[in-house]
């Protein structure tokens, strides 16, 4: 036997199947892509505060308080109306 040759089978353990390499190589550049679109989508603020863009407080809190109702429902400064005093009957 040639020192070139290989006994028949010695090879098929350790070899794997081209279907498997060519997914492997899909998974990969699927992970890859996933990074590269989530960091370009991700606002850099995002986590600062949780589960939360770090930027939201500071535009929302930048707005105008808009109150839409003509007066409150009840505050501490108002009384109570007499129906409401007294219990169930």
């Amino acid at each position: 036997m040639p020192v070139s040759e290989k006994p028949a089978g010695s090879n098929k353990a350790r070899r794997v199947p081209q279907q498997v390499t060519h997914w492997a190589l899909v998974f990969l550049l699927a992970a890859v892509a996933f990074v590269i679109v989530r960091s370009l989508l991700v606002p850099p603020t995002f986590g600062e505060f949780g589960h939360y863009r770090g930027a939201a407080v500071a535009e929302n809190a930048a707005k105008p308080i808009k109150f839409a109702a003509r007066r409150p429902a009840f505050s501490a400064t108002t009384t109570r109306p007499a129906s409401n005093t007294r219990g169930r009957t």
